[in-house]
């Protein structure tokens, strides 16, 4: 779900010129992905193609988990 997610952002930077800066929160359950985004409206600088499952991770941090996935551009 999380790299559907990813995908869906890079499907918005081309469509919409929308430029995602930062990740305020996430939240990924087992049925569902919550996160607020922050961005401004522009092209940008790097075209990703999409995210990949080459190198996935998921790893515990703390209370919670850090993800590691690779672009593809």
């Amino acid at each position: 779900m999380l790299l559907q997610w990813l995908d869906e952002l890079v499907f918005l930077a081309e469509s919409e010129a929308l430029v995602p800066e930062t990740v305020e929160d996430i939240e990924l359950s087992a049925r569902r992905l919550v996160a607020t985004v922050s961005g401004h409206r522009g092209r940008p600088r790097t075209v990703v193609k999409g995210a990949t499952y080459h190198r996935l991770v998921f790893e515990r941090a703390g209370r919670g988990f850090h993800a590691t996935v690779v672009l593809d551009v």
